[in-house]
């Protein structure tokens, strides 16, 4: 059996490992989720260390009896430097790799949301419509999102101007006479906007004129729907940074 693979993916985690090792969390689109030990890279050693968040083709060894894989080389595609100097982006990219670790989804529809949303995090002036577009994308592929166009329970059209509520027993969106949780809304304008995000690509949906005061609630009301809707801990939601969103 060839051991030899290569595949393109991005690093969504890093950990040490002994004295001179490090190991990466690599997604790729065609070898799922796997750990790759870069041997030696931290004590001067000679491997290509790869940096958090970069996206290249990965060219790995398989250890075999389910030990992993050992990294041999890498073509970087992309650093995603500029999320590193940011403790903002730092911490909205975290929150991106953990979600897509825990959430066990790992499909080239789900790969390519993660590569367009770091890509456009390390240049897009505003990373918080980033986020939310993340969010609304992948909740929406894990089934928790709920729909802007009618209520998923009573199937009822939404009028024009109204707004949208939260059923927690369902956890998704719905309209008021079938939310049972108060404090969970979205104006009009703000269910019209997610609808119409959920509708186009990454860079139409970053175009959509959006007000900061609009943008803060929009992104609000999708880490609450996260928290309440996900089926399990999510570390950087309880680190603090988002406790003004909760």
């Amino acid at each position: 059996m060839d051991r030899d693979v290569k595949g393109l993916g991005l690093v969504l985690k890093k950990r040490e490992a002994g004295e001179r090792d490090v190991v990466l969390t690599i997604f790729s689109p065609s070898l799922s989720l796997l750990e790759a030990r870069e041997y030696g890279t931290r004590k001067g050693g000679k491997g290509p260390k790869v940096p958090l968040y970069a996206e290249g083709t990965f060219s790995l060894y398989s250890r075999g009896d389910g030990k992993g894989y050992s990294l041999k080389d890498v073509d970087i595609l992309s650093l995603h430097e500029e999320i590193l100097s940011s403790y903002e982006l730092t911490t909205y990219a975290a929150l991106v790799s953990e979600m897509t670790i825990r959430g066990k989804d790992y499909s080239p529809e789900v790969y390519s949301l993660v590569s367009a949303s770091l890509d456009r995090m390390s240049a897009y002036p505003d990373p918080r419509r980033v986020l939310i577009y993340f969010l609304v994308r992948y909740l929406d592929i894990f089934g928790t999102l709920g729909d802007f166009s009618s209520c998923p329970i009573c199937h009822r059209m939404y009028a024009s101007d109204e707004v949208a509520y939260f059923n927690f027993s369902e956890r998704i969106a719905t309209c008021k006479a079938c939310s049972d949780r108060d404090g969970m809304l979205l104006p009009p304008s703000a269910r019209a906007f997610l609808k119409r995000t959920l509708e186009v690509g990454i860079d139409k949906g970053l175009s959509f004129g959006l007000s900061d005061v609009m943008r803060d609630r929009i992104l609000s009301y999708l880490l609450r729907t996260l928290s309440l809707s996900w089926p399990g801990r999510l570390e950087v939601l309880e680190g603090g940074f988002f406790d003004d969103w909760l």
